[in-house]
């Protein structure tokens, strides 16, 4: 009985150290791929094997990418056992009992706050840490990825008959959402040919500078997807989301069967890193 109590203690000991990814001696802080469509915080962490009591680190400068945007270093803490201490400060001078330890090592633990606008790319820079007479050399990368988010909120409804003609209008209501970091570009298909069905976007002015919209007229809608919309990054935006109202053209409701009918139209939303306007 004894001896299988110590079994399952040790085990559970062995997940928790393997859970918090700490990496032994390794004197590197990757914090990996990162898709940041909400403000993520992610932690890392070196074992150190330092005999000192005093540890004094800081970082040399801002995380950078190769197109040279950066990530403040406000962005950047020291976890210690009661509080987060930024680098923003300079040099960081801590006691060793304050932070955690795993027998007789130090676990440095460094988290990192990664926002929604954050320029996709691999951001690096280093750590310093002194010990005594000689000073350890610590990289930090991490690297953003590029992504695009999309919404379409509301269903069309067809409210408006012109009796001069055998068109179908919807009622404006609906809206197309986009965000994303990076550049992007906007396709949309229909899955039936059941009628002739047109689409146009009711951009807003201060869209412009963000959007291109590749007609201002309505939009023949087939089973083809085609580029209907394309634009930069909505993340410099106090709102993350761009929203774009959007009506709908039934030309001829004559060929309608009778009842409710649906006709799914398709919005596909892609990265676009060639788009220059």
């Amino acid at each position: 009985m004894q001896i299988s109590n110590k079994i399952i203690l040790i085990g559970i000991i062995l997940l928790i150290f393997i859970s918090i990814n700490i990496h032994t001696f390794a004197f590197e802080l990757d914090f990996g791929n990162i898709t940041a469509k909400e403000e993520i915080e992610k932690e890392e962490y070196l074992l150190l094997n330092y005999n000192v009591e005093i540890l004094e680190l800081w970082i040399e400068n801002e995380l950078k990418n190769e197109k040279g945007d950066t990530i403040s270093l406000k962005r950047i803490n020291l976890v210690t056992r009661d509080k987060l201490l930024s680098f923003a400060n300079n040099k960081i001078i801590i006691n060793k009992k304050k932070l955690m330890k795993e027998n007789m090592n130090v676990i440095l633990s460094i988290k990192i706050k990664i926002s929604p606008s954050d320029h996709p790319g691999l951001y690096k820079t280093n750590m310093y840490i002194k010990k005594d007479n000689s000073v350890e050399t610590i990289p930090i990368k991490v690297k953003i990825n590029p992504w695009v988010n999309l919404k379409n909120l509301g269903v069309p409804k067809i409210k408006q008959v012109r009796y001069d003609s055998n068109y179908l209008y919807s009622s404006g209501e609906n809206i197309l959402q986009i965000s994303s970091n990076t550049n992007w570009i906007l396709y949309m298909k229909k899955r039936e040919k059941k009628t002739e069905l047109k689409l146009k976007f009711m951009t807003k002015p201060q869209s412009k500078d963000l959007i291109q919209v590749i007609t201002n007229e309505y939009f023949n809608i087939n089973k083809e997807a085609k580029v209907v919309m394309k634009g930069k990054k909505t993340t410099n935006q106090d709102n993350i989301w761009l929203s774009t109202p959007y009506n709908l053209i039934i030309e001829n409701y004559k060929e309608l069967p009778a009842g409710f009918t649906k006709i799914p139209i398709l919005f596909d939303l892609k990265i676009d890193e060639k788009m220059n306007f």
